[in-house]
């Protein structure tokens, strides 16, 4: 088979490839970024605002007494004046908190609409553009989308000035007007404001110039820190890549199959307790396990091509070929005795209980999985009797060598010390890479309708109002702002390339495992890139330094208790926590006891906790209700349902489930129903627009593609450097 379809498959040649670009430059440039901070009492009343311009001037407003005016109404009064026409303003967190007032005073104003507006999956408003009564523009950014670190720390590796921690007022028991406070701890909260302002600019500075050296000039911030790397490997790296073919783009039934075999990292308890009697132990992480996979690991690149059911029997002579990887839908046997098996699934089926999760089960197993994980698992014994029902294939290749290679040998170089900021910054383009190529299609989004459409049926169906106003009309009859169940249509989003890279990385940590069990080892727990062993890994498979793909050490604790996954402590003799998780509770309170005391005694009441925050901007949108606090009272419910554990034995070996293969093969199919039917979306209106001739607009001219194609031969090479180094070893 070559990258051509075959006649069957005459419907991929309508595919479109991912293409290089010329540059990437931002929507911003810093001599227009103005920063911003604000700061409210119990969370949704302002109470003080900094705006910090380019030439060094800043700008306060406070709510000195009460009845005083929301000092917001004069923010947005400054965002709108005609000498901040075409400026960012820039909010770290901005998108789950400084922007609601902010939004919500715009609402309500005459002379301002606005125009764009970005969320995220959580309901975080993390991008506003805004129009005058001119209709010249401004914006609101999230920074923490750029870079996604508190301020504080990255402060201390991006800012000669580092935020400032308050010792006269408590930033959570604000009061409700300033002049409540003494003059030196109101003097300190104002100085608050402006560190946080002035910090957070050099961190921009410092970003956007980083980003600037790296890609030559050619390559800004983008709104995300995930389309900032893709910009980046488009525009300075995809040309550097020989004789990798264009990736393609599969159709929207061909897609949805293929996300089928899209799975996260493995997160697994296996042993609950780490007893003081059986130690030592030690915690390991993989130096950037992504990068490493996406370096020196094969992708199903060039055009695919589909085997249908009818045609199964191919199926077992492409892929014994080896040189062909994607994605294939299989019916086999995971044996019973397997301990740790290779295979994820999604089920409820569990007879652990408790919400959908992902679990790796014996017993008959059937599904869409990536090739290369379907032939490790075979060739380590952790699957059986395969019967292959339907497959998407493509060559494999190595496109992004040269990005991950040329990217980490530039962070091994830059000292910590006297870089920390070009340090981090390289190290958010190395992790946050692959991510976008499998960015869901369907999506929430907000849009504008024209005014005459707002109260036409048709242009109304299937979009979502957001809440009413005093006067009885709804924000969205007021603004045009609608919110409606979109399908993005960006040129990168290549679900089979996301489902590689995560499926070779839990092959590497299997292997991993594998290995420290050969040692005598007894593995308890692993997170992703990291495994807890109670035997040190020097010298096993690629063995313990600072390379791309090598363990580093980064704990060694006497004892631990793992409740569930991203749920655990860690500890020395005396009880001391060295490292301490508790999966979506923020700032637990927890010691030693609390999670010793959950596993031994199969009872997590002591794992509880509480705390205030802002409801996303999104809900609050669609109530009309503002900047609202709202309490969470949340705790670990029960301990790991993702294996069988023995609670009256914490420290015994788990057993994976045994999951027949129609129980978990009806949740599959529920779970993704809803996601196939807004993907169908995908065919009404973005495949749409490509047939009528609205193009990528990132696709090049018949003459670039000849240039490019020269340029490649004759920098033709090769990494050899860890290629299929030990690939199923």
């Amino acid at each position: 088979m070559n990258d051509s379809a075959t006649p069957q498959d005459e419907e991929w040649t309508t595919e479109r490839p991912l293409l290089p670009k010329q540059e990437a430059r931002s929507n911003w440039d810093m001599d227009r970024i103005v920063t911003m901070d604000m700061e409210a009492h119990d969370w949704d009343r302002p109470v003080a605002w900094e705006l910090l311009r380019p030439d060094g001037t800043k700008q306060q407003w406070t709510r000195e007494v009460r009845g005083e005016t929301d000092p917001t109404k004069f923010v947005v009064d400054e965002i709108l004046h005609h000498r901040n026409r075409n400026h960012t303003f820039v909010a770290h967190n901005g998108g789950g908190y400084d922007f609601q007032p902010l939004v919500f005073e715009l609402i309500d104003r005459d002379d301002a609409r606005l125009k764009t507006v970005l969320n995220d999956s959580t309901g975080d408003i993390f991008y506003v553009e805004i129009e005058d009564e001119h209709g010249k523009p401004r914006r609101l950014q999230d920074s923490m989308k750029i870079m996604p670190r508190g301020l504080a720390d990255l402060a201390s590796d991006m800012a000669d000035v580092d935020k400032l921690e308050p010792e006269l007022f408590d930033v959570a028991e604000i009061p409700p007007v300033l002049s409540d406070m003494d003059d030196d701890a109101r003097g300190e909260l104002l100085d608050y404001l402006h560190y946080d302002c002035k910090a957070l600019r050099e961190c921009l500075e410092s970003f956007t110039q980083i980003i600037d050296d790296i890609s030559g000039g050619r390559v800004g911030p983008q709104l995300t820190v995930g389309s900032t790397t893709m910009a980046m490997y488009r525009v300075a790296f995809m040309d550097d890549e020989p004789d990798a073919p264009p990736i393609y783009r599969a159709p929207e039934r061909g897609e949805q199959k293929i996300r089928e075999a899209y799975y996260g990292g493995r997160t697994e308890v296996f042993r609950l307790y780490a007893p003081e009697s059986d130690g030592p132990y030690w915690k390991y992480d993989v130096n950037s396990l992504y990068p490493y996979v996406y370096t020196h690991r094969p992708v199903p690149a060039g055009r695919l091509t589909h085997i249908p059911p009818e045609d199964r029997e191919k199926i077992p002579d492409r892929l014994h070929s080896e040189k062909f990887g994607g994605v294939v839908k299989i019916d086999a046997h995971v044996p019973t005795d397997t301990e740790i098996p290779v295979l994820p699934t999604r089920s409820d089926a569990t007879p652990g209980g408790g919400a959908s999760k992902v679990v790796f089960p014996v017993g008959g197993i059937q599904g869409w999985y990536s090739v290369a994980e379907v032939e490790y698992a075979h060739s380590v014994g952790a699957l059986e009797n395969i019967e292959y029902q339907e497959a998407y294939l493509a060559n494999r290749h190595y496109p992004f060598e040269q990005y991950g290679s040329t990217l980490y040998d530039m962070k091994q170089s830059i000292d910590k010390s006297e870089n920390p900021d070009k340090y981090k910054v390289v190290k958010f383009l190395l992790n946050s890479f692959y991510g976008k190529f499998g960015m869901n299609r369907s999506h929430e989004q907000v849009i504008e309708l024209d005014p005459e459409d707002r109260s036409d049926p048709d242009k109304l169906h299937g979009l979502t109002q957001f809440g009413r106003l005093n006067d009885g009309t709804t924000v969205s009859e007021r603004t045009g702002l609608f919110l409606d169940d979109d399908t993005a249509d960006a040129a990168y989003i290549r679900p089979r390339i996301a489902t590689s890279i995560t499926a070779w990385a839990r092959i590497e940590m299997h292997k991993w495992i594998r290995h420290a069990r050969k040692k005598g080892g007894r593995i308890y727990y692993c997170d992703t890139d990291s495994i807890f062993t109670d035997v040190p890994l020097e010298g096993e498979y690629l063995g313990v330094g600072d390379e791309l793909g090598q363990m580093d050490l980064e704990e060694q604790a006497a004892q631990a208790a793992f409740v569930a996954p991203k749920t655990y402590a860690e500890a020395d003799q005396n009880g001391s926590l060295i490292a301490a998780k508790a999966k979506g509770l923020k700032d637990p309170n927890f010691q030693w006891e609390d999670y010793k005391v959950a596993v031994q005694e199969n009872n997590t009441d002591r794992l509880q906790t509480e705390w205030d925050s802002v409801r996303g901007a999104m809900p609050s949108l669609k109530q009309n209700e503002g900047l609202t606090r709202v309490n969470h009272e949340r705790g670990v419910k029960r301990l790991d349902t993702k294996r069988d554990h023995d609670t009256r034995n914490p420290s015994l070996l788990s057993k994976p489930w045994h999951i027949e293969k129609r129980e978990y093969q009806q949740d599959r199919q529920n779970a993704l129903k809803t996601q196939f039917q807004r993907g169908r979306r995908f065919i009404k209106k973005g495949w749409r627009r490509v047939m009528s001739g609205q193009r990528d607009t990132y696709a090049q001219t018949d003459s670039t593609l000849k240039a490019n194609e020269q340029k490649k031969e004759e920098r033709k090479r090769r990494i050899e450097k860890g290629r299929d180094r030990d690939m199923f070893e």
